[in-house]
């Protein structure tokens, strides 16, 4: 197959990560494979003898759409179809499913759209193609019952990791030497961008209120993404005190190091798609304590390999982390189950399976038209 995969950027989130594993899966197995995006800083993780083609969709380094950028955009992706046969164009994000199905439309190649993420806004503009794949059964709901896809027309397919390594007892010691971690001090962490929807700001103010007592005073938080309230954070961590529990990491450090050397994990979002994150922990036995929101519930399950506490609520967050702290037996039985779930549901080949089995059913459809 010569498949197009087309995204708004290539800088450090899930759904970046998430087209660069699935293109380069595809090229190992003896596809021919082209990605075109806005360059970002996650474009060195894409296999060098996978064709780039760089975007203006958004403003390099930030998540602003470049609206003069769309343009120039479709014109070169139109010269690309023009040199090249694509059976699929597979795009991501809403933004860039517009510039593909502009591109799909002229060239008639057969359009694939992702959906990775709910959304409530700007129904008209959301392009189906000729089939849907999203990232979880919520997003497939909104996707369908609110947005009018056609339900036969889309599937579910979970994200899919390869499993991560669990470090040995050196290597975890060299890492927090490397973040000047103190050797008695316990480590939590949270990888996310630093955006509203993210909704880092509770978490600070939670994390204010789990150490304000002086019994988890050797708790440190790692702060690790990107974005643009970074600023906004580091000085409302400064007002509150905190500069040296909360450690800032940048977004493009080793997310494996940085679970390996945390007891668990925090993700409260207030909007999620199916998260990546959730699937790196839970391979090596770290859990998440996360919003009860549908599209983490995917994953977590309250008290069976995780924790759920409301939505942009610092008071029920403090006591989840602190209940954690507490009780490590919980949080290593959280572990495990985190494990058993993953193993069973959300390994990388079955992703690839499934996204195949799509691959080949709409190319067969368009072949027999």
């Amino acid at each position: 197959m010569n498949i197009l995969f087309i995204t708004d950027e290539l800088s450090p989130g899930g759904v970046p990560a998430h087209v660069i594993d699935v293109a380069n899966y595809m090229h190992h197995a003896g596809n021919v494979v082209t990605v075109a995006a806005t360059p970002g800083n996650y474009r060195v993780k894409l296999d060098q003898n996978i064709r780039f083609v760089p975007l203006s969709l958004l403003h390099v380094g930030t998540f602003k759409k470049n609206f003069t950028g769309i343009v120039p955009s479709i014109y070169r992706l139109l010269q690309l179809c023009k040199n090249s046969r694509f059976d699929i164009i597979h795009s991501h994000t809403r933004y860039s499913q517009l510039v593909a199905a502009i591109v799909a439309s002229v060239f008639s190649v057969s359009l694939i759209t992702s959906y990775h993420n709910t959304f409530s806004k700007k129904k008209k503009i959301s392009v189906f193609g000729d089939y849907v794949i999203c990232c979880g059964e919520t997003v497939r709901k909104v996707v369908v019952d609110d947005f009018g896809a056609n339900p036969k027309k889309t599937r579910t397919v979970y994200n899919g990791i390869n499993a991560f390594r669990n470090y040995d007892d050196n290597e975890i010691q060299n890492i927090r030497t490397t973040l000047n971690i103190p050797t008695d001090a316990r480590v939590i962490s949270s990888t996310a961008q630093f955006r509203t929807s993210k909704d880092r700001e509770s978490l600070i103010r939670a994390f204010h209120r789990v150490i304000q007592n002086g019994e988890f005073k050797n708790t440190i938080l790692l702060l690790q993404g990107h974005g643009e309230l970074e600023e906004y954070l580091r000085s409302l961590v400064k007002q509150l005190g905190l500069q040296e529990k909360i450690i800032f990491i940048d977004s493009m450090y080793n997310v494996e190091a940085i679970m390996n050397i945390s007891e668990f994990m925090v993700l409260n979002s207030l909007q999620e798609g199916f998260s990546i994150v959730l699937l790196e922990g839970g391979s090596i036995g770290k859990p998440y304590i996360g919003s009860n929101i549908s599209e983490i519930t995917e994953f977590i399950e309250d008290g069976v390999n995780g924790l759920l506490v409301p939505p942009k609520n610092p008071e029920a967050l403090a006591e989840a982390i602190k209940y954690l702290l507490k009780n490590p037996d919980k949080t290593h039985e959280y572990g495990q189950n985190a494990i058993k779930k993953y193993q069973a549901l959300f390994t990388r080949q079955r992703m690839m399976d499934e996204l195949l089995e799509v691959y080949h059913m709409v190319i067969n459809k368009k072949e027999s038209i």
